[in-house]
């Protein structure tokens, strides 16, 4: 199966999370998951299932978020993947940052929520990264703020 030999590929390039325990430590949390029926894919989601703990406790409260996606054909819910990582993120209290239409190149790649690529026809064109790199550059913009401000007016 070709998504199995994808994620096999990608899992020897990229550092994984070893515990989700270390989400605590990151002022930013950036998720991305391939859309799976208009969902996240079953991995993420158990990710997610895990930091109930953190939940509890208030761990990832007032964390910068975003996230973005992939989808293996036009019109095949990849807005709904990207709700359903932020629907958990707002419950986690995470402070949500999409890339929203601030941009140009939102306008040819991308989704407002996040950032998107259709990946039936091969990996993401220039106009996906595009998005992602402004959505990238906006989340980090944000988290300066929010951190500059946090360490200022710490209680």
């Amino acid at each position: 199966v070709e998504w199995k030999s994808s994620r096999e590929r990608l899992a020897a390039r990229y550092t994984t999370l070893g515990n989700v325990e270390e989400l605590a430590a990151y002022d930013a949390i950036i998720l991305g998951s391939p859309t799976r029926y208009g969902a996240m894919a079953a991995e993420l989601k158990n990710v997610i299932d895990q930091t109930g703990p953190m939940w509890n406790r208030g761990a990832l409260a007032n964390k910068i978020g975003s996230a973005f996606t992939s989808v293996g054909t036009k019109h095949g819910g990849h807005e709904t993947t990207l709700w359903s990582i932020m629907t958990t993120m707002a419950n986690l209290g995470l402070i949500i940052v999409p890339p929203g239409y601030t941009d140009p190149v939102m306008f040819h790649g991308g989704s407002p929520y996040g950032a998107t690529a259709v990946t039936s026809d091969g990996p993401p064109g220039e106009a996906d990264l595009a998005a992602a790199r402004h959505q990238g550059k906006r989340v980090a913009e944000v988290t300066g703020w929010v951190t500059h401000a946090r360490s200022h007016h710490q209680h």
